[in-house]
């Protein structure tokens, strides 16, 4: 039995340093990836996204046009966030309520619960060892030292 736990506390040392950081590393690229190419399809023919948004999501209480720029901006700019990891924690928030909109008010599939849980996976648990922000972190830790 004691070689049996020596084996298991080797197994999640190597899934510490090496499965999380690159489990979430693709989550960040799976996830950015999805939302970067939704923000280029709206760009690429704004009238038609502004009539989609005004006919076709569903959109409550909000102006459709400005619901299509906020939804157009997150898509642009939060998948750079995640990519570099930089700032993931909240990159991944506004991409998470978009997730939880789309689901609600215009399509319901099952894919974004995955969405969601992979967004959430992210608020939780940041970036991982792959990305900007450990980098920066690592960085301000030597400089407090001097």
């Amino acid at each position: 039995m004691r070689k049996f736990i020596q084996w298991y506390n080797i197994y999640k040392r190597i899934l510490n340093l090496l499965g999380v950081p690159i489990l979430l590393l693709i989550i960040r690229l799976y996830m950015a990836n999805i939302f970067w190419k939704s923000g280029l399809v709206k760009i690429s023919s704004w009238p038609s996204t502004l009539y989609l948004f005004a006919n076709e999501y569903g959109v409550p209480i909000f102006s459709p046009e400005i619901v299509a720029y906020i939804a157009t901006s997150i898509e642009l700019t939060a998948p750079i966030f995640l990519t570099l990891g930089f700032l993931t924690r909240i990159a991944a928030i506004p991409m998470f309520i978009m997730a939880i909109f789309i689901e609600v008010t215009f399509m319901h599939l099952d894919i974004h619960y995955f969405w969601m849980i992979s967004l959430a996976t992210l608020m939780v648990f940041g970036s991982g060892a792959i990305s900007l922000d450990r980098g920066l972190y690592f960085f301000i830790q030597e400089k407090n030292k001097s």
